[in-house]
């Protein structure tokens, strides 16, 4: 019943972690983030592979790393290297021999290798990824979304805030001794992935090396790290020890669970509990109300603050669906729309939308499934030029075009020369009569081309 306990307090204070909020630091990728991709679902089976290869699993290990691979490939990439780093320790403490350790492997290899083949088959016999003109693959990803890929391009307080993480996880794992050690490997594995990320595009531009999102690693320095504190905080709860249950673990998930400046307080946190591990005075029950409380008003201020944002989010991105359904029935199968491009995080001058632009691109990315529509030109489109280089300079020239139209007159008169039918821009006053349908702050314009339509 204690280890039922543990595990449920482990798994709440593991999701109300603040290293898991968001995106990671020094890289973007997801952690709990308002919406599902591959990349997150990846996150889960990361976590079973390296937790099996701890437990000497490897077998199981190898194949839920085919498993990652199959859903997203770059993510089993990063996950070979703490796999490695285990796998080297465990070799070292004597705890595999030669026969087990092969026949364990051939059997995890071999369930890798076939649920790898299929994607490996279509990475191969993709007819896009042949032709390569030459551009400069730095220079794109610069234009693209460069803060999964380029070190200069993040701001050095994300940097830093990403190695007060890793400081934190390695000081976490530390304090939890023996169970910690392959914790603190597998934690030094995704930490490598993520050097090696910030030194390769010094030394290359070679476009299937970039392409494994090597700063997005990052994610599993989070992951790891916020596993390592809040089984630390869940160890000192149900301790003996009075003084590790009624101050120590307070003070650390006050520090791991409310905002992310309060991090770097973990490791002073560590090194004075290591120092003085037993606190002899009265009411630390008192203590443990103080120090918990500021953790219940920040959760339920956080919650209120977030409920309100994605109902923001969600009424944006419903008026494109409204948008989009309308399109769907309303206008021919071949219509082409000019919509707000977008902009990513870090992109370099000249490839950024203005504010108002940016901002009626809020809910957009559900335009082409609603409406089966084809709309000119989106940065996020720049993620096929991964995989068909070729479509670079299609890519490259309309999306600078987009971004230096300034007003609706300059994107109708745009569209009107490239053949778009329909120009979605903001409902201002003097515009509306010319809209042909509205849908809360988006209007649809027609152009010349979707009058002949």
């Amino acid at each position: 019943m204690a280890d039922i306990r543990a595990q449920f307090v482990f798994v709440i204070l593991a999701s109300l972690s603040s290293i898991l909020r968001g995106y990671s630091k020094a890289g973007d990728g997801g952690l709990l983030i308002d919406y599902f991709t591959q990349s997150e679902l990846a996150n889960g089976t990361t976590l079973l592979s390296l937790a099996w290869m701890v437990r000497r699993r490897m077998a199981a290990a190898f194949a839920m790393n085919g498993i990652t691979f199959f859903i997203n490939a770059f993510i089993a990439v990063w996950t070979a290297v703490p796999l490695a780093f285990i796998l080297w320790f465990q070799w070292r403490e004597g705890k595999w021999r030669i026969r087990p350790l092969f026949a364990h492997a051939a059997i995890g290899l071999a369930v890798f290798t076939l649920l790898a083949i299929p994607v490996l088959r279509n990475i191969l016999a993709n007819p896009y990824n042949i032709s390569i003109p030459p551009f400069d693959y730095i220079t794109f990803l610069e234009e693209f979304f460069p803060y999964h890929f380029l070190i200069w391009t993040i701001p050095s307080q994300e940097t830093w805030s990403f190695l007060v993480i890793l400081c934190c996880g390695a000081a976490g794992a530390m304090a939890l001794s023996a169970s910690g050690a392959l914790l603190a490997v597998a934690l030094s594995g995704a930490a490598t992935v993520w050097i090696i990320g910030v030194v390769l595009p010094y030394l290359t531009h070679a476009r299937l090396l970039l392409n494994l999102h090597l700063l997005r690693s990052g994610t599993t320095v989070h992951l790891l790290t916020a596993m390592a504190i809040a089984g630390l905080a869940t160890r000192w709860l149900f301790s003996r020890n009075e003084t590790d249950r009624h101050v120590w673990a307070p003070a650390l998930i006050l520090c791991s669970c409310t905002t992310d400046r309060m991090l770097p307080l973990i490791i002073l946190l560590l090194l004075m509990r290591r120092a003085r591990p037993d606190l002899a005075f009265r009411r630390r029950y008192f203590a443990t109300i103080v120090l918990l409380l500021p953790v219940v008003f920040f959760i339920t201020i956080h919650t209120v603050h977030t409920y309100a944002a994605e109902r923001q989010i969600i009424q944006q991105r419903d008026e494109w669906q409204d948008l989009a359904m309308w399109a769907r029935t309303q206008t021919p199968a071949q219509a082409i729309f000019l919509l707000p491009p977008g902009t990513s995080r870090g992109t370099r001058t000249g490839f950024t939308t203005d504010m108002e632009q940016e901002q009626l691109f809020q809910g957009a990315v559900v335009f082409n499934y609603f409406s089966h529509r084809q709309a000119w030109i989106l940065r996020a489109d720049g993620s096929a030029v991964m995989w068909a280089p070729a479509y670079y300079h299609t890519w490259h020239d309309r999306l600078q075009d987009v971004t230096h139209l300034r007003n609706l007159s300059e994107r109708s008169y745009y569209a009107a020369q490239h053949g778009i039918a329909y120009v979605v821009d903001r409902c201002a006053s003097t515009d509306l009569d010319h809209a042909v349908a509205r849908f809360g702050r988006l209007c649809v314009f027609r152009t010349f081309k979707g009058t002949e339509t």
